[in-house]
């Protein structure tokens, strides 16, 4: 796994059990101070999950826009690509023009792969695809 750069660390609190989805995409929860995954392909992320609260108003900690993070992919990607959520909030890569960006892989990777990102929030237009 390469370096990555220095996270920007935000707290807040597990809407549900997110053991199981360390280094995934999270979105803003139940209200602005609960998280949790994102569950639209290519929604927008907040950012990374970078513990493991197994309940419902335990402490989790946001890597966010702009800084590094580590991300579970979806598929194979190459180093520097552009990055989108699947519906299960791991990452795959921006393939269509209006998919929304949420990190850039700093490394290649195979599906399952946790890799090294920069969270970024980007819209990407149809010559970026």
């Amino acid at each position: 796994m390469s370096s990555h750069p220095q996270a920007r660390i935000t707290s807040y609190m597990a809407d549900a059990d997110l053991s199981s989805k360390q280094y995934y995409a999270m979105k803003i929860g139940s209200d602005s101070k609960h998280i949790n995954i994102v569950s639209d392909a290519n929604g927008k992320s907040i950012g990374f999950l970078m513990n493991k609260p197994s309940a419902s108003g335990q402490f989790a900690e946001i890597a966010g826009v702009g800084g590094g993070a580590l991300g579970k992919l979806a598929e194979s990607v190459a180093a520097m690509a552009q990055l989108t959520c699947t519906a299960n909030g791991d990452l795959e890569v921006v393939d269509a023009a209006g998919e929304v960006c949420v990190a850039i892989a700093l490394e290649a990777g195979d599906s399952g792969d946790v890799i090294a990102i920069d969270v970024v929030n980007l819209e990407p237009h149809a010559a970026d695809a």
